[in-house]
């Protein structure tokens, strides 16, 4: 979450663009995805091995994929890749107790899905439809919806609308 939070700040920095995020890991501009972040890690004997951050940003929009845009040809991407260090390495630190808040409040403000009634699946399978509220520590999205509150911490989020 600090990765595409951080990734939409720098693109904001390099191009004047309001880049935001959809719960889990899309970057978007009025309302098409520019780009992505995805992780890979290694958990050993309850002790985090490596994470591995891979993020991809359209400059272009590729024109054979629906609902894709892009941030423009006028950002040089070693410009984009300096904003984006440079940001994520201010407030990474992997020691610091204050970080799951600070991670939550760098991508709250940026949140294109909190405020979104949206459909999703729970952990054990369930589709709830609800309005995302915010976020937990641990990056899991939660929602109020009829029967109460429900966590969703992993997969597609399709938004509905604010209705």
């Amino acid at each position: 979450m600090l990765a595409g939070a951080e990734m939409a700040n720098a693109i904001r920095a390099t191009t004047g663009r309001r880049v935001t995020c959809k719960w889990p890991n899309d970057l978007i501009l009025h309302d098409a995805k520019v780009g992505g972040v995805l992780l890979e890690s290694s958990v050993a004997d309850d002790a985090v091995r490596y994470v591995v951050v891979g993020m991809g940003v359209n400059l272009e929009p590729p024109h054979d994929v629906p609902g894709a845009g892009g941030i423009g040809t006028t950002v040089g991407q070693r410009d984009l890749l300096v904003a984006f260090f440079t940001r994520f390495a201010a407030v990474y630190t992997a020691a610091n107790r204050e970080l799951p808040q600070r991670v939550r409040s760098a991508w709250l403000s940026l949140s294109a899905t909190v405020g979104q009634v949206v459909r999703a699946k729970t952990v054990d399978g369930r589709e709830v439809t609800g309005r995302a509220v915010g976020i937990d520590d641990f990056g899991s999205l939660l929602l109020s919806t009829d029967a109460g509150e429900a966590r969703v911490t992993f997969g597609e989020v399709e938004h509905l609308g604010t209705g």
